[in-house]
């Protein structure tokens, strides 16, 4: 990720660990075990599509990679268009994802790089 993505990208993730430690970019979990409580209360236990939209563009994620997104396919793909697949080997495939243009980011979040 560190040589295909911008500096200052921003990556979401439902299994965030690893990606965070070797990409050299700003990972956010989003499987809400290491997130918040307020996270885990709005997005994960209300079980709420519209939140966890709400959340990838307050928060600013730029690209979503991950292998499976679950009950939060439609909300991601409706945010975000594939770039690449790779191949597990096992049935699986890892997706990167790129926030589609002009969707999400309300204006009074966008500057939100230095």
């Amino acid at each position: 990720m560190a040589a295909n993505l911008e500096q200052d990208a921003i990556v979401g993730s439902f299994n965030a660990g690893q990606l965070g430690f070797y990409s050299g970019r700003r990972v956010v979990n989003l499987d809400g075990l290491i997130n918040h409580v307020s996270y885990f209360e709005r997005v994960i236990r209300a079980d709420s599509p519209e939140a966890l939209g709400d959340y990838l563009d307050e928060v600013g994620v730029d690209y979503i990679v991950d292998y499976r997104f679950g009950r939060w396919q439609e909300t991601i793909e409706k945010r975000f268009g594939p770039i690449v697949e790779f191949d597990l080997g096992n049935g699986a495939a890892v997706r990167v994802m790129k926030r589609r243009a002009g969707e999400g980011l309300m204006p009074a979040t966008q500057p939100r790089r230095s």
